[in-house]
């Protein structure tokens, strides 16, 4: 009688580590697909980061390009100026 009730415990106690087993492959699973994922996401931050940097660094280029433009624009409009009072 011991044996049998011994038997049966044994079974549940490896039915319950196979299921065990089982979660633990699945959660293994999970997490490196959750760290692709970051891998990822870290990727297309660090991408967008550069593009927006490159951009205000274009426009900067191009509002201080128009600034100067229209100070020299202005310089030279006040020579003129100067001339014909």
């Amino acid at each position: 009688m011991k044996s049998v009730e011994y038997r049966i415990q044994w079974q549940r106690a490896v039915e319950e580590l196979e299921k065990a087993y089982a979660r633990e492959k699945e959660l293994t699973l999970q997490v490196q697909q959750v760290k692709e994922l970051l891998s990822n996401t870290q990727d297309e931050l660090k991408t967008t980061r550069k593009n927006y940097e490159e951009q205000i660094k274009l426009l900067s280029l191009s509002l201080t390009s128009k600034e100067n433009k229209k100070d020299e624009r202005g310089f030279i409009e006040s020579l003129f100026t100067r001339e014909k009072s």
